[in-house]
Formats: C-alpha cells, sequence, structure tokens
C-alpha cells in the first residue's frame, strides 16, 4: 500500500455524503491521510464531499460496475481490497452492490465482459467527458490504456476475492427521531436504566465495564471495572436514571449537525471547561447521524451515533452515546424494539469527558475522537452569539397530558430546537478607526480551509479565551469583482 499506514475497519465502511446523500470513496494519501471523495465523479457537485457513516442499504446507490440503478444483488468479499493508483491508495468497502446484467457476468466470471460493460455504460462516457472537458483536451493514449488497466485489475481483484452471493435489499428506514417524540425517548431511556435487564446484564457482563470513579469507590474520575459489585452498579444506574429524568432536551437541525461535524473536526485541540457545558444534564438528537461505533453483544455489530446524553460528575462530565436499535438488531421487530430498549439505545456506558486535560485520540474503544469533537463543537457554538438560532418546541398534547398525569400535574419541560442563525450578504467591514480603508475587491476568508476556530479574547483585561468559529465569508463591498486567484483543479480518474 504505497508504504502508508493501513486505514481502520471504520475508515472504509460505507460512507456517503452528508450533504447529498450520494455515495462516497475513501483514498488515502502517501503520508497517510484519508480523503473521501464523491462516487460519483461524472457528476457535477456544488460542494465538496462531507462524509458520513452510511446505515445499511442507506443512499442513493447504483451498481458499482454500470451504474445502473436497478440495483438486485449485492457481493460480499471475504477481505477489504486495497489498490494503488498512481500515489494514492483506493480503499473498497466489502460490500458491492451489482445490478442483474451485471450479475450474470460475474456469475459467469467473465472479466473481460465486466470490464467492456464498464466501459460501454453512459456513467462511463459522462465522465470521460467530464473529465475531459476539465482537462481542456481529450484523453491521451496513455491516460486510456492507464484507465483501462486500473479497472481491469479492480474487476481481476474482485472476482478473486468473492466470498457471499445475497440478494439485495433495501433495509425498513430508520424512524427518525422529531423534536415532539423526544420526550417519548427520554421516558424509554429512563425506564431502561430502571430495568432489573440492564442491572443483570452490567453484573454479568464478562467485559470490562467503565464506571465514574465515584460510583466505583474510588477517586479516579472513570474506573474500568471487572464483575462490578451490585453496589457499583445501582449507584451508577440510578445516578444516569435521574440525570436523563431531569435532561435539558435539545434537537439539533440537519444544517446544523453538518456544522457541528465539519467544526469539530477543525478543532485544535479537545479540551474542555465546566462552563462551556451548557446543562448539568441533558439529551441531544441529530438530525443526521454524526459517527460510527461498535456495538459489544453476541453478535458485534456497527450502528450510527445519532444521540448523546451527559450528566456532570467530580472533575468532568460523563457521557453516553446511543444509537437507534434497529440498527444494532435488524431482524428484530420493530414495534417490539419501539416497546424495549426503546427510540434510542446506549451503545455502552459511557465514559468520562475531564475538566482542562486534552482527550487522547481514543476516549474508550467505543467511540473515535471524531464523535466527541462534534459533541464538543455543539456545545461551543451553541454559546456562540450569532450562530444558533433556538426555538422551543410544544410537545404533543397526549403527551403533555401523559406527562403532567404521571409528574403530579407538572407540565411537560420544551424541547429546545438548535439551527442555524440566518443571516443576510456579507459587507465590507470597516476598521472603525482613522482613516477608511478603500476596497475596491472582495475575496474569500476561510474558503481554502472550509472555516477555522479562533481563540478570541474577552473578560476583563482582555484576559480570557473562548474559542469562536469562524465560517468562510466573503470580505468587500458586495458587487465588487473578486480579487484574481489561481483555481485548483482536482482530476479525479
Amino acid at each position: 500500500m504505497n508504504g502508508v499506514p493501513e486505514p481502520t475497519e471504520q475508515q472504509i465502511s460505507p460512507f456517503i455524503c452528508r450533504i447529498c446523500r450520494a455515495p462516497a470513496s475513501m483514498f488515502v494519501h502517501g503520508e497517510g491521510t484519508v480523503e473521501y471523495v464523491h462516487s460519483r465523479v461524472w457528476e457535477d457537485y456544488n460542494h465538496d464531499c462531507d462524509p458520513a457513516p452510511a446505515a445499511k442499504g442507506e443512499g442513493d446507490l447504483a451498481c458499482d460496475f454500470c451504474g445502473a440503478r436497478d440495483i438486485t444483488w449485492q457481493y460480499v468479499l471475504g477481505a477489504e481490497m486495497f489498490m494503488d493508483i498512481e500515489d494514492l491508495t483506493h480503499g473498497f468497502s466489502r460490500e458491492w452492490a451489482v445490478c442483474g446484467d451485471c450479475d450474470q457476468v460475474i456469475r459467469r466470471r467473465n472479466a473481460d465482459a465486466l470490464v467492456a460493460r464498464h466501459f460501454g455504460s453512459e456513467t462511463t462516457r459522462r465522465n470521460s467527458a467530464r473529465r475531459q472537458r476539465i482537462q481542456g483536451c481529450p484523453d491521451t493514449p496513455e491516460q486510456t490504456r492507464g484507465g483501462r488497466k486500473v479497472i481491469e485489475e479492480m474487476v481481476s481483484r474482485f472476482l478473486g476475492m468473492i466470498s457471499e452471493r445475497r440478494p439485495f435489499t433495501r433495509p425498513a428506514p430508520v424512524t427518525p427521531i422529531t423534536p415532539r417524540r423526544l420526550h417519548r425517548a427520554r421516558q424509554q431511556l429512563v425506564r431502561f436504566w430502571g430495568s432489573d435487564m440492564l442491572r443483570e446484564g452490567l453484573l454479568d457482563d464478562p467485559g470490562v465495564v467503565v464506571l465514574p470513579g465515584e460510583d466505583a469507590g474510588c477517586s479516579a474520575l472513570g474506573l474500568p471495572v471487572v464483575r462490578p459489585t451490585r453496589e457499583m452498579v445501582d449507584k451508577f444506574t440510578q445516578r444516569i436514571q435521574q440525570a436523563t429524568a431531569t435532561a435539558d432536551l435539545y434537537w439539533v437541525s440537519r444544517d446544523f449537525t453538518n456544522l457541528a461535524v465539519r467544526s469539530g473536526k477543525k478543532l485544535p485541540d479537545l479540551t474542555l471547561l465546566r462552563d462551556e457545558v451548557p446543562t448539568p444534564s441533558g439529551l441531544v438528537v441529530f438530525a443526521t447521524p454524526v459517527g460510527e461505533v461498535s456495538v459489544d453483544g453476541d453478535e458485534p455489530a456497527r450502528a450510527l451515533v445519532i444521540a448523546a446524553s451527559w450528566t456532570l460528575i467530580p472533575g468532568g462530565v460523563w457521557v453516553i452515546l446511543h444509537c437507534q436499535p434497529e440498527q444494532v438488531w435488524p431482524d428484530q421487530d420493530r414495534d417490539e424494539l419501539r416497546e424495549f430498549p426503546g427510540l434510542l439505545y446506549p451503545v455502552a456506558a459511557g465514559g468520562a469527558v475531564p475538566f482542562g486535560v486534552t482527550l487522547p485520540a481514543e476516549i474508550t474503544q467505543h467511540a473515535s475522537a471524531g464523535v466527541w469533537g462534534t459533541l464538543l463543537a455543539l456545545w461551543f457554538l451553541m454559546r456562540q452569539p450569532g450562530v444558533a438560532a433556538t426555538r422551543d418546541e410544544t410537545p404533543d398534547r397526549k403527551d403533555a397530558r401523559r406527562f403532567a398525569r404521571a409528574n403530579n400535574g407538572q407540565a411537560m419541560p420544551a424541547v429546545r430546537v438548535v439551527d442555524l442563525r440566518r443571516t443576510g450578504g456579507t459587507t465590507g467591514r470597516g476598521s472603525g478607526t482613522g482613516a477608511a480603508r478603500v476596497v475596491t475587491k472582495r475575496s474569500l476568508v476561510g474558503g481554502a480551509t472550509g472555516g477555522f476556530w479562533r481563540n478570541q479574547v474577552h473578560g476583563p483585561g482582555r484576559a480570557e479565551r473562548k474559542r469562536i468559529w469562524i465560517d468562510p465569508f466573503v470580505r468587500g463591498p458586495d458587487g465588487a469583482p473578486f480579487a484574481d486567484e489561481t483555481p485548483t483543479v482536482r482530476v479525479v480518474r
């Protein structure tokens, strides 16, 4: 693999673009950095690929060989597949979508016919036309031969690594958790944390259970425990049950989720302070998944993180990530799953985020730093003036009455919906002092990086710092021409 580190299983699992839901392809550069691009390079996009892990059958799928949309079969490889293409390494998912016509060719193991179907497809012709339009000239014979050689090698490796062929079926879509359903999700989590099934599961867990140090009888922030005692489990489950029952509820829109994911990747460090946690306890549900985690069980599975809950502990905050149970047990009856465990399922007992300490790349074995970066970025952005527009969602009347009956007439708390604040056009900025600076052209600030974090001075004597996010913006008077810039064009063959 060109001497670069081998990608992780999470990096080569199926990805889609978070913005347009189109499939994404993974490339590893020579220095080991990972890049995702739109798989359908023949289509024009008005945005860079924003990768997000895809659930089974999710996304705008097409045949991986000819681009046909009528997928009928799925082929599974025995291992991950990699190919060196010039100075890049292309990583392929183990699962391939195939149409009926390509399936017949694959079953005959006819590599030449499969290559011919690829180059004879409309999508390949569109890809070639777009590439030549960007180049400004036709492909050279060397380019044509090189492109064909890559596809021939890909087909040859694919045919030699097939381990399973199965009918392609799109699973029923996972039920979205809307703001009005968030109260029900919270009530189900309260019941889940108080269930005997959960407590017995923690007591009988043969692996390591991470608990808050206070619940395990020590001064550590979080303590890995093998076979915890009943007292430890009771303290922990009661803590989380109480925190969930009193948690402030947040629902984050698709646009704000995208911003949190994008800006979370650019955090210079994952350090958290006490006053940066929005509330003592909370539960947030994202409109779209923010990461992928492994879920332990009789049959280990992978699931998409759609929610997170937190509660303060001495010296830090305890965070639990959640997925939707339909992804963990796709073959079980969905109505039964929605009754128990409910609309949300904790992927683990959670982990501690210490205050004032830079978090390592992996907080626990269940979550990567990317998920934690998204959560921290969400908290930072919610505090930043001019970024978030929040409103309270009116609860459903039936749910409100049910809540009042169960809580001695107490009114159901509102769900706070977090969305991007909409602003008008950007104009030129003056210095505010001295002679006015005449600006005759516009420039895009932060466009090359997609935005950046800044340590903003504030407080008495301007001695304190807080993180604020600077999105790309246009500097200069409206209507003025842009300053000359040399465009960068990437040609993907």
